[in-house]
């Protein structure tokens, strides 16, 4: 069981709530450049050969509040678990 939860109250189960955005990332969603600028903030400047052990916090925080529109759920077309 995760120990985060979906604040948006969308979905039970945050991990398949980050697999269902994992599914529209390369379709243009709704929070498209609010995402680019959260890896710019936070990812980009983390030496990408370092194995980071936990989550970066603020990213958490930002898809457990992160309301998907119906427009992003529609692009859902295909989930895969890995």
């Amino acid at each position: 069981m995760s120990r985060f939860t979906d604040e948006s109250g969308m979905f039970a189960d945050f991990n398949f709530k980050l697999v269902v955005i994992d599914s529209i990332l390369d379709q243009s969603p709704s929070f498209e450049s609010e995402l680019a600028e959260m890896k710019r903030r936070y990812l980009e400047p983390v030496d990408h050969f370092c194995y980071l052990e936990e989550p970066v916090p603020e990213m958490v925080s930002y898809f457990q509040k992160l309301r998907l529109t119906e427009e992003d759920l529609d692009k859902v077309l295909e989930l895969e678990f890995d």
